[in-house]
């Protein structure tokens, strides 16, 4: 008896300190049961024990629960309204010892959360499809050169398929191993002075071979005289390799990659403006999320994981500065503007 009542004690305690809130309805009176200290808290409300459930849920919950009542089988409401916030509420039968249906509990889910987790999904599906395509290719030509049938020119085509195949996958795993850094907040950066003068027309000159190939225009708007400033130069020269990539993915043909550079006061301000699919206003706020996909049906598939424009924003934060993403919507063109002291 002892055993049962600490056992009781201790669930009591955990539903009590759950994150997340919860609230307990009486099956027989529609009348609420219990309610966690999360619920309390995200509701506003002092204890609403012996309240009607009615009082407390719109009609369209009030639904789910007699659903639930009716047939005993889990369901779900997107939208439900907890204090100011809209979440979405799962509803789920507790039967007693005997079978007995005593109790339909309501567990809110806290959106962000959800949408995090439906990114992260989204995620490993992509990094799947992207690593395999590199990693068949080298695995093709391996297989061929190995047959010792290939002419001198096929074996050239096939040595700079394997290599252009290993830097796209060495590409990715950087940037998953920076990006665990950055949530594990264990992204740390050595600082020096850096010519941005030379950094950027370095970048410009690598970029514009992938530019063209793709058959667009790469345009140089820089100022002179930039100086120099406090920052990493590799991860500077990343950052802005990720916002040219970017714009390139979501340009077509014939359309205008533009590499801005000017000094104004004490930063130096570096943009990057593309002439492709634009942005969603909506979808604005999120571009600079881990596993996010701007714009994904309309982007090429050249290897992207959803992690450069987080990584960016990360590295740009480090060195004190800011990185913005601006546009009109679909069919206008993005451009990110990354402010440095």
């Amino acid at each position: 008896m002892e055993r049962e009542v600490d056992a009781l004690a201790a669930l009591d305690h955990v539903f009590r300190q759950a994150p997340i809130p919860l609230l307990v309805i009486d099956a027989a009176t529609d009348v609420v049961a219990h309610a966690n200290d999360a619920w309390k808290e995200a509701a506003g409300h002092a204890d609403p024990a012996g309240r009607p459930a009615t009082e407390l849920l719109p009609s369209a919950a009030m639904r789910e629960v007699g659903r639930v009542l009716e047939t005993r089988e889990v369901t779900s409401l997107e939208g439900v309204v907890l204090g100011d916030v809209q979440r979405r509420a799962v509803f789920q039968p507790i039967l007693d010892g005997n079978g007995t249906l005593i109790h339909v509990l309501v567990v809110y889910e806290d959106s962000a959360d959800r949408v995090a987790s439906q990114r992260k999904d989204h995620f490993i599906v992509r990094a799947a499809h992207e690593l395999r395509a590199p990693l068949s290719t080298v695995l093709l030509w391996q297989q061929l050169l190995r047959r010792h049938t290939l002419d001198a020119a096929d074996r050239d085509k096939a040595f700079q398929a394997i290599e252009h195949s290993a830097t796209s996958m060495s590409q990715m795993l950087g940037n998953l191993v920076d990006m665990a850094r950055a949530v594990s907040g264990d992204f740390r950066l050595d600082l020096e002075m850096v010519d941005v003068d030379a950094l950027v027309a370095k970048v410009a000159e690598r970029a514009r071979r992938r530019v063209e190939s793709h058959q667009l225009e790469l345009v140089l708007e820089i100022d002179p005289g930039l100086g120099a400033i406090r920052a990493n130069g590799h991860r500077l020269e990343q950052v802005l390799d990720i916002l040219i990539g970017n714009g390139v993915r979501h340009t077509p043909s014939p359309g205008t990659i533009t590499v801005r550079a000017r000094r104004d006061g004490d930063e130096v301000e570096l943009a990057v403006r593309d002439t492709g699919y634009g942005i969603k206003r909506e979808l604005l706020a999120d571009v600079f999320q881990p596993f996010s996909y701007v714009d994904d049906v309309t982007a090429r598939g050249d290897g992207s994981l959803g992690l450069g424009l987080a990584l960016a924003h990360e590295i740009v934060t480090v060195f004190g500065g800011t990185l913005t993403a601006a546009s009109e919507g679909v069919g206008t063109g993005a451009t990110f503007t990354c402010r440095l002291p």
